[in-house]
């Protein structure tokens, strides 16, 4: 994100004792020619190769001060003076300071049902985390100022299986009428996992936006029954309900396909399927390449829990979104932010 000209880098602090608890590690880019990432330090984290768990942070690494259990930045708009982020707070375990969960708020296990290449032994457990999107302002990049909770995209105390319980990642677009879009990761209790990886969706801004106050309300158009991308679809065998129930906006019929030699020796428990985001599809980048095409870039794993598969890595795709001509923001006009 560029902030007065300084174009900066946020990171999760995977480091020791800090994992999924600390602001967010910030690096200031310098590119040198076609190097963009020149200025960033060889080794983010100091780990020699024989030490065990995780490594410490390396010393010139800087931190965000204001934001509330960062797990993520979704995107950030320049208005006047500051430039506005929306972003995910996440508390583990619902932590001090929001409602305490009921049992009947509280997500369940993994029903054995809902995930395909699911490695049975290994089912989640019941997950109290509790998210919350929410809205700051900064003029340096470093330190923010919350602005508020938005509402319209998740609930986080919904146990229902087609309910958005936890939104983990996403990217905003600006649209011609002056509203804003957000491309999203989300998920539920159907695979019981904070970071939000069943299906990719889509929301909108109830009103065009004129303040930062404009991103605290949103409408999701594309939510999990009506997919834009989703992991395999799956079917409850005592109700008969098939989750999503509606096949996903864009069709991957035949595309990516792995053969078994590619997740060989693993087998999974229902049998083999070829999408290599079948257990999970994440992490929407909106590239913006004229007023009615949209690129996403995407993350997926073959299976919901990668380290049932050690053969199994993370995969980058992409695919294409067309809306009516004319309903996107021209990618010539960028703020400073570099937002289109």
């Amino acid at each position: 994100m560029t902030v007065n000209g300084n174009e900066l880098l946020y990171q999760l602090n995977r480091a020791n004792g800090h994992i999924d608890s600390d602001p967010l590690v910030v690096h200031q880019l310098l590119p040198e020619d076609i190097h963009p990432l020149a200025s960033l330090p060889a080794l983010g984290y100091v780990s020699p190769l024989n030490s065990l768990g995780y490594p410490t942070l390396e010393a010139s690494a800087k931190a965000t001060i204001g934001l509330q259990n960062p797990d993520a930045i979704i995107g950030g708009t320049r208005m006047g003076p500051v430039t506005v982020v929306v972003y995910v707070e996440k508390q583990l375990g619902g932590a001090a300071g929001t409602p305490v969960l009921t049992p009947a708020q509280t997500g369940p296990s993994t029903p054995s049902w809902a995930l395909t290449n699911q490695d049975t032994s290994k089912a989640k457990n019941a997950n109290d985390d509790v998210i919350t999107i929410r809205v700051a302002t900064t003029s340096d990049g470093i330190t923010f100022n919350d602005v508020g909770a938005a509402t319209g995209l998740e609930d986080p105390f919904s146990v229902t299986l087609n309910a958005i319980r936890w939104l983990g990642s996403g990217s905003l677009i600006r649209l011609s009428n002056g509203h804003y879009g957000m491309f999203f990761g989300a998920g539920n209790c159907l695979d019981n996992d904070s970071d939000g990886f069943h299906f990719i969706g889509y929301a909108q801004t109830v009103n065009p936006v004129k303040s930062p106050l404009d991103l605290l309300a949103w409408n999701v158009v594309n939510g999990f029954d009506n997919p834009i991308l989703s992991t395999d679809s799956v079917t409850d065998p005592v109700t008969q309900v098939t989750y999503p129930a509606n096949a996903p906006l864009v069709d991957v019929t035949g595309a990516d396909i792995l053969i078994p030699g590619q997740v060989a020796p693993w087998i999974p428990p229902l049998g083999f399927n070829t999408n290599f985001f079948s257990g999970r599809v994440y992490d929407p980048q909106a590239i913006v390449t004229d007023d009615s095409n949209v690129t996403i870039i995407f993350a997926g794993y073959n299976t919901p829990q990668p380290s049932s598969n050690l053969g199994d890595y993370r995969t980058i795709g992409r695919f294409q979104v067309r809306f009516p001509h004319g309903y996107l923001a021209s990618p010539e006009n960028k703020d400073d932010d570099g937002q289109k």
